[in-house]
């Protein structure tokens, strides 16, 4: 039968090896997929969270319709947490298939989308008062035994798929016609002499 790249890489190598350090490699490897895949869980989670609540800013138009149409604050856009979502559910299915240098790779980029979305949010969401999370550190290993990333792949097609449309907040189209100018006011109190 066919051999996965992963238990391949880890055949060749156990074949140089006692049972113990075949062992402890095992171990380290299993380790640092788990802290990946915790990882990608827990920044799946947290955009999760602020898209709905980004989301429910829809409903209270009133509180940032003014502030957006200003200058002063972002509009609220619930998609913008789509590219990043897209990018760790690409790195969920590369650890998914235990290639953690892949995973790694996908996941550095999800951040750098992550600091692109977070930095048009609306103020309302605090952002501000929330570290920017780093990527983990670079597994030692490129290949990993394959695991169930379910959990993440989950939470990502949840993010992806709640689509929201959010109209511009400025709805003047041309300035305001001013009624009321000098030349007008003559023109009038000399039609009344």
């Amino acid at each position: 039968g066919a051999v996965d790249p992963a238990s391949e890489a880890l055949l060749d190598g156990a074949s140089g090896l006692g049972n113990s350090e075949m062992q402890t490699l095992l171990r380290q490897s299993s380790e640092t997929r788990d802290a990946l895949l915790q990882f990608l869980v827990a920044r799946l989670s947290q955009m999760q969270h602020l898209q709905v609540k980004e989301a429910s800013l829809l409903k209270k138009r009133d509180e940032w319709f003014l502030k957006v149409h200003r200058g002063s604050d972002s509009l609220p856009k619930p998609n913008r947490w789509h590219a990043s979502a897209a990018v760790y559910r690409d790195a969920a299915h590369a650890l998914g298939r235990g290639d953690t240098a892949r995973c790694w790779q996908l996941i550095r980029k999800a951040l750098e989308c992550e600091r692109a979305a977070r930095a048009d949010a609306p103020k309302s969401l605090n952002l501000h008062l929330m570290t920017q999370p780093s990527a983990p550190p670079q597994p030692t290993d490129a290949l990993s035994s394959p695991v169930e990333t379910k959990p993440a792949l989950d939470l990502a097609d949840q993010i992806l798929n709640r689509s929201h449309h959010v109209d511009a907040a400025s709805t003047r189209r041309r300035a305001l016609h001013d009624w009321f100018t000098p030349e007008e006011e003559e023109e009038e109190s000399d039609a009344t002499d």
